[in-house]
């Protein structure tokens, strides 16, 4: 089983949220996305400001990668739940990965240069 040392910082629910927002604000690859993806779907001739269309265009873009990352949250911590019951299956995967790490060690061992 996974075990983890030290103590765990308790965080509250809000300072989670901030530290993900200023991570995804930081991050160039999702500001290039934006700049490179929203102005397809921008019209200056619509009746609404370009600045405004944008800022309907990311809300809703945002609202939509969170609601699948919130799925994907829920969906991983019921498999974990799940699978955290079964001690045979934890075991086994305990030994995969020590082959795996084996194997890799052996491998990087013989590798001729």
């Amino acid at each position: 089983a996974l075990r983890i040392e030290g103590e765990a910082v308790e965080r509250t629910a809000l300072s989670v949220i901030v530290h993900a927002v200023m991570i995804n604000l930081l991050n160039p690859k999702l500001s290039l996305f934006f700049l490179a993806f929203l102005p397809q779907f921008v019209d200056a001739a619509a009746g609404f400001p370009v600045w405004l269309q944008f800022l309907i265009l990311g809300t809703v873009v945002n609202l939509m990668f969170s609601f699948a990352d919130v799925v994907c949250v829920l969906a991983a911590g019921l498999v974990t739940k799940r699978l955290a019951r079964i001690s045979s299956l934890q075991r086994n995967l305990q030994r995969a990965g020590g082959a795996v790490l084996v194997g890799l060690g052996l491998h990087v061992a013989f590798q001729r240069s």
